[in-house]
């Protein structure tokens, strides 16, 4: 066309192809229609435009053009000029879309009918959401849903096919006792009184105690039944009543070694309450009910409560401390965990809500260095703060990928790369010492000046650069101190197991129940930080037994027999 008119047509065309804007560029990676492509057709179609001819396309305008020039036929050479007028009108009318979500990318796009911003979706269902137990309105819909259940059709419908002689099952048998056999019997006597030595005994009523353990022994772990058989006694001088030391005090059938093996499970394994009582079944033929199994894990917790808190008072005392936290969802509300840790040891524990007023109170004393995210809770907290670079990084990235031709962006990321690059090519030679990080505060603290001293017309790198200067006294606080990591990469780590524990569990727990756990894993984490397995530690453990309430070890003096378990013991 510019070689065909004349120069004044030529050179308003130059201005055209000048200022002309690719249209599908933008709406590609930045505006999501309800259609299946983003053709114009399509996208127009939907903002309401419509084609006077009905089979109006791109492979059409040719079929017309082809025939306007054998025939010139004037309607032929109408239908394609309006056809390129309809495609003009429907091209502006998507522009002029695109310009209303450009102005509308500041303010609350809600009010639109048909603009939304994907931060302003609804988070998805969560999994088990799918899977959860309805309520239905109607009772025949819920008796209907009953039947459609896999157990249920497994169970009650196959099961009719199959004939069952009623007189050979009686109903008294379905609740039956298991029977173990012993692999080893205990005999526990007293030859004294605990309260005054005397020797002068009287036996009272018989005493017998199976106990259903897991024996480990080397790289084998196998079901171990011991039976314990003692008696009551009085004394006939003080009449005090005792049971011999060494006899089980407490109510519980279950040994330490089955109780550890399914808490290593559940914490290490990663399994939940289900898959532990089938493994138990399948591998020991052992039969748990899942409330005995919750009632190791409350017996733990109770346990180890006093070295739980123990963990926390260690923690204070520490040079380098490192927090973050994460949600998880209860049954009926939404919770928060949180995490400190000095690397080797860790606390867990949970709090009903993000605010965080108590930081004020948890750290107050503690003279080390906190290292945390940008989140302004931590803020409060009266001690030296690092914050996490690695955020300010990821934040810096995320930036320049939605803004890459922000050159103001780009020199203030550029600057600050500069800045932690050598002070990380330092660490990776020496670590974290401060003779040697020492040599970089300079830079950073021109670094800080230059970002305090400019201003930048750009929103996201003024945005950025405002937190650099807020932040400016915490965030090079490793080059000043030993041992203070510039990144809370500890701290994250440490959260990944409650995380990898949340995919199956979330929405299940209970403020009770996460609460159990939370000192369990505590335990776990901090063993394991420290070189030991879980497993091992508790196994070690010096008490001799867990069990689900507390009593006082009786302090009578009693004589252990062993005896090698007979093929059927008495009963």
């Amino acid at each position: 066309m510019q070689r065909r008119l004349s120069a004044d047509y030529a050179s308003q065309i130059e201005d055209v192809l000048k200022h002309a804007i690719n249209v599908l560029s933008i709406v590609g990676p930045h505006v999501y229609f309800p259609v299946y492509s983003n053709s114009l057709k399509e996208i127009a179609g939907f903002l309401g435009h419509k084609w006077s001819a009905t089979n109006a396309s791109g492979s059409q305008a040719l079929l017309w053009r082809g025939r306007w020039d054998e025939s010139q036929d004037e309607r032929m050479k109408d239908e394609l000029m309006q056809y390129n007028m309809e495609d003009c009108i429907g091209l502006k009318i998507v522009s002029d879309f695109i310009e209303l979500v450009s102005q509308h990318q500041n303010t609350t796009l809600s009010t639109h009918p048909v603009i939304l911003h994907t931060d302003q979706f609804e988070k998805q269902a969560k999994q088990r959401g799918k899977f959860q137990k309805q309520t239905f309105v109607l009772d025949d819909f819920d008796f209907i849903n009953k039947c459609s259940y896999f157990d249920y059709q497994q169970d009650r419908m196959s099961a009719r096919k199959v004939r069952r002689d009623k007189e050979q099952t009686p109903t008294s048998d379905k609740h039956v006792k298991n029977v173990y056999k012993n692999n080893k019997v205990i005999e526990v006597f007293a030859s004294r009184c605990p309260a005054c030595r005397s020797k002068k005994l009287s036996a009272l009523r018989p005493l017998k105690r199976q106990i259903i353990d897991l024996k480990f022994s080397g790289v084998a772990v196998r079901r171990w039944i011991v039976l314990y058989i003692s008696k009551e006694y009085r004394c006939r001088k003080c009449n005090h009543k005792f049971i011999p030391d060494g006899f089980p005090k407490t109510r519980t059938i279950f040994g330490k070694g089955l109780l550890c093996w399914c808490m290593y499970q559940m914490v290490v394994g990663g399994q939940n309450m289900l898959r532990i009582r089938e493994c138990l079944a399948r591998i020991f033929w052992i039969k748990l009910q899942v409330p005995t199994i919750y009632n190791f894990k409350e017996s733990l917790s109770f346990h180890y409560r006093s070295l739980y808190n123990g963990i926390l008072k260690g923690l204070l005392n520490s040079n380098v401390l490192y927090i973050d936290e994460t949600a998880a969802n209860l049954r009926a509300d939404t919770g928060y965990i949180w995490c400190v840790t000095d690397g080797r040891s860790v606390y867990y524990f949970y709090r009903n809500s993000r605010e965080g007023s108590f930081l004020v109170d948890m750290f107050k004393g503690f003279g080390g260095v906190l290292v945390s995210d940008f989140y302004a809770a931590y803020d409060a907290v009266n001690c030296k703060q690092q914050r996490c670079l690695v955020h300010l990084m990821r934040d810096f990235n995320e930036e320049m990928q939605k803004h890459p031709f922000d050159n103001e962006l780009k020199l203030i990321s550029s600057k600050f790369s500069e800045v932690i690059r050598v002070a990380v090519a330092t660490i990776d030679k020496y670590w974290f010492k401060k003779r040697h990080l020492a040599k970089h505060k300079n830079i950073a603290s021109n670094f800080c000046r230059w970002a305090s001293n400019c201003e930048f017309d750009s929103l996201p790198a003024e945005r950025l650069r405002s937190r650099i200067v807020k932040y400016q006294d915490k965030l090079f606080t490793f080059l000043d101190v030993d041992g203070v990591s510039w990144n809370n990469t500890n701290a994250e780590h440490f959260i990944k197991p409650f995380a990898r524990y949340r995919r199956t569990a979330n929405g299940i727990f209970t403020v009770r129940s996460i609460s159990h756990y939370l000192v369990i894993l505590s335990i776990a984490k901090t063993s394991e930080g420290r070189g030991e397995g879980f497993l091992e530690f508790l196994l070690r453990d010096n008490e001799d037994s867990f069990s689900f309430r507390s009593g006082r070890r009786s302090s009578a003096e009693g004589v252990l027999k062993s005896r090698s378990a007979s093929p059927s013991p008495p009963v």
